[in-house]
């Protein structure tokens, strides 16, 4: 495979942490789009079927977007710390 600078590079699979921290970030990302949605049922003004679902479309894409700008650091904060409790159970011998 040929990479953007025209060198050769071979595919690495994700690793461990790697898949904990995209998990996280997708909880994250979940997380926010429930609260933005909730936001916006809060709203006093009606709206019809297709409005909300064009809203929940732009409330998806607001929850994308400020997670692959870092979030509110939940998703980064839980990684962390599922990293570090599975460390300390590894370095006791439990887990794999």
């Amino acid at each position: 495979m040929v990479n953007a600078i025209g060198s050769y590079s071979t595919y690495s699979p994700p690793t461990y942490e790697d898949k904990v921290r995209v998990a996280c970030a997708e909880f994250e990302r979940t997380l926010l789009r429930q609260m933005l949605r909730e936001i916006r049922s809060g709203s006093l003004v009606e709206s019809s079927s297709e409005s909300r679902s064009y809203m929940e479309i732009a409330d998806d894409r607001m929850a994308d977007s400020l997670v692959r700008s870092g979030g509110v650091g939940l998703g980064a904060a839980m990684a962390e710390q599922f990293l570090r409790q599975i460390g300390s159970a590894r370095s006791i011998g439990l887990g794999r």
